[in-house]
């Protein structure tokens, strides 16, 4: 799996990209929050439509968990998918806001975008 972290105007945009794997999309999520302090910001686009294979259904409830205890550096957190990645109830979406993190799924960017840089509410 791939990485790739870059500074834009009102985010920090981020692509994890290859074969998924549940150690590397953790230890991916901890470096994503080191660089929100190095980049000084804490709203995080996080492009995960490149990943292949599957992810199942522990690894999504962990990997959210994971990415809550994170939280302290994300102010907001905006996931794009594709839409064979979205599940119907949003699982890992309900994950993260369980447990206090603002963050949720797109499957376009310019609405991930939007509602990322929203600044009104």
């Amino acid at each position: 799996m791939e990485i790739l972290i870059e500074a834009r105007p009102q985010y920090l945009f981020t692509k994890f990209a290859g074969p998924f794997t549940y150690s590397f999309a953790s230890a991916g999520f901890k470096q994503v929050a080191e660089a929100t302090e190095k980049h000084k910001c804490s709203r995080v686009l996080i492009d995960v439509t490149g990943l292949t294979g599957e992810i199942g259904i522990m690894d999504l409830h962990d990997l959210g968990v994971e990415l809550a205890a994170l939280q302290k550096y994300f102010t907001r957190i905006a996931m794009l998918v594709r839409p064979d990645q979205l599940l119907p109830d949003r699982f890992m979406q309900n994950v993260v806001r369980n447990r206090g993190l603002d963050g949720t799924g797109f499957v376009d960017l310019s609405e991930a975008e939007a509602w990322l840089t929203n600044t009104s509410d």
